[in-house]
């Protein structure tokens, strides 16, 4: 079995305050990522293969305690344990 994983990262509050508000631009991001997950799932189940797309799990992490965490402030505890 093969996984993907990736991170993505807001860096002003301009563009934090679309996503919270339109859910942009993640929800773009992950239309394209499920999209083509979608084709190659057909792609190779037309040539005789034999694959799946699994259900995506969806974990945004909260920035500032990233950042706190990584300036000693909080200790790596407070961090979810989802992504391992």
């Amino acid at each position: 079995m093969v996984s993907n994983r990736g991170v993505d990262r807001l860096t002003s509050w301009d563009v934090s305050f679309v996503q919270d508000m339109f859910n942009l631009p993640f929800g773009r991001g992950d239309a394209l990522w499920n999209s083509f997950q979608d084709k190659i799932v057909t792609f190779v189940n037309n040539l005789q293969g034999n694959t799946v797309k699994n259900t995506a799990q969806i974990h945004r992490p909260d920035w500032a305690i990233v950042k706190d965490v990584l300036e000693g402030r909080k200790p790596l505890s407070v961090l979810s344990t989802d992504c391992n």
